[in-house]
């Protein structure tokens, strides 16, 4: 079983993985300054696959733009989410 993840900028690398593709939010809403929040998708070394972190940018994408809807404020995002492969 893999365990992919997208996690913050501001986390360290676990061991054993490796760093795959950056991520910025890019939600803005009306009267909102743009987020930014900086993650990386990582994936273990043993399984790293370019292609399968490409896919991964659109369910990490779509769950950020999701966190703004439900809550507000600087904290909204999570450190670390586990990706489907």
């Amino acid at each position: 079983m893999r365990r992919d993840k997208a996690i913050s900028f501001s986390q360290e690398m676990p061991v054993n993985y490796q760093k795959m593709v950056n991520v910025m939010c890019d939600f803005s809403a009306e009267g909102h300054i743009e987020c930014g929040a900086a993650f990386r998708i990582i994936h273990q070394e043993k399984t790293a696959d370019l292609a399968r972190a490409r896919k991964q940018i659109r369910e990490i994408m779509t769950i950020l733009r999701e966190e703004h809807t439900r809550g507000v404020g600087p904290d909204v995002h999570q450190q670390v989410y586990e990706l489907d492969d």
